[in-house]
């Protein structure tokens, strides 16, 4: 009896009904790590040079297909879990490029997830779609894949959200910008404080960490955006890099604070960071 490859079990787990009403963070991280499997699956195919259970054409059989092994693959996505298909009796040991390529580049590999999402994609487009996301990935490209994501779901309810949270990605913005022109926009103070850390000596990092926190969670936007500011003239000298970071859209990494501060949670403001990707009133989906 023939066994269905591991793309499918997670092909048919995408598209079931259980995640599609999960949080869009899951979603796109189950979307990663299919997209990933399902590219490791074609690139032992072209390696071995032959699908599952055929024989070469010319009747010889060069290397053979052992089972997978199990691999966790960090990812900004969060961990995708992996079956990395495993090799024997071949000349040279089977590496995936996809892996190795886009593990490095999980920004470039979320903007693929909605086109996935809406309307699902055979193996070959998403190896089409991975070469360009490592290779020759455009705006364009990017834009026009968030845009159907964002009317696929206006179609299932989704009214325009009262805050869009997104990450650096131009292409998010724009499609954002187009489908939610009332909404305002946040950038991810998660990945906007990793970026400004990383750029920092490892002794400096938690007085600045504390002192941007603080900034990003004032009390009141003005507030916040003095803070910001001070650290900025504060440290510019001593950290260039560093404080050029924090200073580039900055007012947008404080929008959420232009909104009353939560009531009756007792832990003040949240941390906004685009895994949630958009916040809307409560009660709208």
């Amino acid at each position: 009896m023939k066994r269905q490859p591991p793309s499918q079990t997670l092909e048919e787990q995408f598209l079931s009904p259980d995640t599609r009403q999960a949080p869009l963070a899951e979603t796109i991280r189950l979307g990663a790590q299919l997209m990933l499997q399902k590219a490791v699956e074609l690139e032992v195919t072209e390696f071995l040079g032959r699908d599952h259970y055929q024989r070469r054409g010319d009747g010889l059989l060069q290397g053979y297909r052992n089972g997978y092994a199990d691999k966790r693959v960090e990812t900004g996505e969060g961990p995708l879990h992996l079956k990395m298909p495993q090799v024997r009796n071949t000349i040279d040991a089977f590496k995936s490029v996809w892996l190795q390529s886009l593990v490095r580049r999980s920004d470039k590999l979320a903007a693929l997830i909605p086109q996935l999402y809406v309307k699902g994609m055979s193996t070959r487009d998403i190896e089409a779609g991975l070469t360009d996301a490592v290779e020759v990935e455009g705006v364009s490209k990017s834009t026009v894949c968030w845009r159907s994501f964002f009317e696929d779901m206006k179609q299932r309810g989704l009214t325009d959200p009262l805050l869009t949270v997104i990450d650096g990605n131009s292409g998010l913005r724009k499609a954002v910008r187009e489908c939610f022109p009332d909404s305002w926009v946040q950038r991810c103070q998660v990945h906007r404080m990793r970026n400004i850390l990383c750029k920092l000596p490892e002794k400096a990092r938690p007085a600045l960490k504390k002192l941007i926190r603080k900034a990003f969670t004032a009390q009141s936007y003005n507030l916040g955006l003095e803070q910001a500011q001070g650290v900025v003239a504060r440290y510019q000298e001593q950290f260039p890099e560093a404080m050029k970071c924090l200073a580039t859209d900055l007012a947008e990494c404080l929008t959420a604070l232009r909104f009353p501060e939560p009531t009756g949670s007792g832990f003040g403001r949240p941390t906004f960071w685009s895994g949630c990707l958009v916040k809307g009133s409560a009660g709208r989906r």
